[in-house]
């Protein structure tokens, strides 16, 4: 869970949003580098805040053919999108959420179960390798 944000040499871009949290983050061109924690491998993108989650990064990182593919196919880059906001949720390995994507459970749902993502207990959960497409309000 974020509690606490230590800054060791970070670089925050303009817009970007990281609250508090029990792991000490590098931010760089958009992607949280691990000091502790299980942020291997993440990214995040300008603009986007979380809060309350636990990100649990990819296996990789993409090639940059790998990102021109997903552009060619209309597909998010693993990781979470531009101007996001994402609360109280986990967010498994390879999921790919795109750009302007709120994961704030804005019905207030204790129980709910979607193809790519549940809830439970109140809290979201996106699946490792799931696609949350850009504009998706959860």
């Amino acid at each position: 869970m974020v509690d606490r944000l230590e800054r060791q040499g970070s670089c925050l871009h303009r817009g970007d949003r990281l609250l508090e949290g029990n792991v000490g983050l590098e931010v760089l061109e958009g992607r949280l580098e691990r000091r502790r924690g299980r942020l291997q491998r993440s990214r995040v993108g300008g603009g986007t805040t979380v809060k309350n989650s636990i990100i649990m990064g990819a296996d990789y990182y993409e090639t940059t053919q790998d990102l021109e593919t997903n552009a060619v196919r209309g597909i998010p880059n693993i990781g979470i999108g531009n101007h996001c906001t994402i609360i109280n949720a986990i967010i498994d390995k390879n999921a790919r959420i795109g750009d302007s994507v709120s994961i704030i459970n804005a019905h207030n749902l204790q129980e709910k179960d979607e193809e790519n993502y549940c809830i439970r207990d109140g809290i979201i959960v996106v699946p490792k390798g799931a696609l949350i497409p850009t504009g998706t309000v959860v």
